[in-house]
């Protein structure tokens, strides 16, 4: 199974490269020619190819992280077949805990590529309002916190749908600000109270003793894995994830520290 996962992730560099190509292309030696066309047809391609250079992005990076698997996963078949075999097995050197590559970014150009990624990527129709008050800056891996947001807004999304099925289009609330040299994205929408399991291992020291609870979603094998993402996106930026509901609202925080000091006067 990890030999075909190795092979599939191979394979799926060349389409992935090649679309990548394409969204270049279309952007770059193109762009003259788009931009020649009428409205609205003009602003509708200029924002299908954001979305499609943003998702472009979020599909590179997917496939370094399954590259990084399958070779994790071969070098564990290597060993249990020389186990098997009865052979000498050589010692393999711990793996190295991955921490994604980080740079310093602003939140409202990565707030207005979320935007574009939720209009045109949501299974539901929804507005998002953003309050982002300056250029914070945050240091992070962007395509890793576009898609830790791009899962609360989803959740939001479809919380908001289940508790008012009439009201649509549905909109969610993104709201940035700092609170003791803390960036906090708080995520919010109107609904019912998320599930105390969610809240109780939300609250729990990291690395949660629990696992995260299953999803009581229809399609449950392609949902519950948001959250976790999202927590762990905050923790391995030194942040955290909290959550509160009241008065029928429910508010996502993703917590981050603050660039303070030298790294904020360099970039």
């Amino acid at each position: 199974m990890a030999e075909q996962m190795t092979q599939l992730v191979h394979d799926l560099r060349n389409p992935v490269g090649a679309v990548s190509m394409a969204i270049e292309l279309l952007q770059g030696p193109f762009a003259e020619h788009l931009a020649a066309l009428p409205e609205p047809a003009r602003d509708q391609v200029h924002t299908t190819l954001g979305a499609l250079a943003e998702s472009s992005s979020q599909l590179r990076h997917l496939v370094e992280d399954l590259t990084r698997l399958g070779a994790a996963a071969c070098g564990q078949i290597t060993v249990a077949r020389a186990v098997a075999a009865k052979r000498p097995v050589v010692p393999l050197e711990p793996p190295a805990t991955f921490t994604p590559k980080t740079s310093i970014l602003g939140l409202r150009d990565l707030l207005g590529r979320l935007e574009i990624l939720t209009v045109t990527r949501s299974s539901l129709p929804a507005l998002l309002a953003v309050d982002c008050a300056g250029d914070v800056q945050v240091e992070v891996n962007g395509p890793e916190l576009l898609r830790a947001l791009s899962n609360l807004v989803e959740n939001a999304i479809e919380a908001s749908a289940a508790a008012a099925p009439s009201r649509d289009p549905w909109t969610v609330w993104i709201r940035v600000r700092d609170q003791d040299n803390t960036v906090c994205i708080d995520v919010s929408n109107l609904g019912h109270a998320p599930p105390d399991e969610v809240m109780r291992w939300l609250e729990a020291a990291s690395p949660p003793a629990a696992p995260a609870p299953a999803s009581s979603k229809a399609e449950s094998g392609l949902h519950g894995v948001g959250l976790p993402i999202v927590r762990r996106v905050a923790e391995q930026c030194g942040g955290r994830l909290v959550a509160r509901h009241r008065d029928g609202t429910t508010v996502m925080t993703l917590q981050l520290p603050a660039i303070v000091g030298s790294r904020a006067e360099a970039s």
